[in-house]
């Protein structure tokens, strides 16, 4: 692997590595240490740990991301727009093979493989199984060089990933969420109004209304406060045109 093959991949992750060793471990296949310790280079080091940590982060960092668009957090606690089980759908297709091993082959990642002679005539660098590798061996290598900064690395997967891409495409976003970058991005103050509920305790109707910047949206209806505030953040997104 060349200088010009490293800022190549560099340019292609968004990240640039201190360590450069580093990022050339995260493509270096075992088939290829095999090959040059049998010819006497005991220093060659392949991704496997790399990829075994990557893993982790790149679930990790799905998740973080997930929860950041799906719920929000006030007094009562933390609130998601998606169950348990949806929310693990999202995860696996964003990290399963085949959405880590397609975004290797879109960044043309796959090209710069260090593999032994078995591994070329077989053409391995191209098969889903080994661009995953790949994908979690780069995330590992990125969390190492950055110091162990989960940040760094976890920018680093939505970048790759792209995940808003991905998540715009296939899931509405929690329109409380909508709502509130609406109001910080122009100062605006903004709650949610107790409209009162009716119904038994078992069966009760709760009704939300948002009240931003001193205007009062059309009154939502659920069987669940968090439910209401919900429907209520829709509605008004919805005559706000965002």
């Amino acid at each position: 692997m060349n200088k010009a093959d490293i800022v190549a991949i560099e340019k292609a992750i968004g990240y640039t590595f201190k360590n450069k060793s580093l990022l050339i471990q995260a493509f270096t296949r075992r088939s290829y240490c095999n090959e040059k310790r049998q010819a006497g280079d005991t220093e060659c080091e392949c991704n496997e740990v790399l990829e075994f940590l990557g893993d982790s982060v790149l679930g990790c960092s799905v998740i973080y991301e997930m929860t950041g668009k799906y719920s929000s957090v006030d007094e009562r606690g933390m609130h998601s727009m998606l169950d348990e089980g949806a929310l693990t759908v999202i995860k696996s297709n964003l990290s399963d093979k085949r959405m880590l091993s397609s975004r290797i082959d879109e960044l043309g990642l796959y090209k710069y493989f260090l593999l032994g002679e078995g591994d070329k005539r077989e053409s391995i660098s191209r098969q889903p199984s080994v661009m995953e590798d790949l994908f979690e061996s780069i995330i590992g290598a990125i969390f190492i060089d950055s110091g162990r900064d989960f940040e760094v690395a976890r920018n680093a997967v939505v970048r790759m990933l792209d995940t808003e891409q991905f998540l715009k495409k296939n899931y509405k976003k929690n329109p409380k969420n909508i709502i509130q970058e609406y109001a910080q991005a122009r100062k605006l103050p903004f709650s949610y109004l107790d409209k009162g509920c009716k119904g038994p305790d078992h069966d009760r109707t709760y009704f939300r209304a948002l009240l931003l910047d001193g205007k009062e949206y059309k009154t939502a209806k659920a069987n669940s406060i968090k439910n209401a505030e919900l429907a209520a953040a829709a509605l008004a997104a919805e005559e706000l045109g965002i």
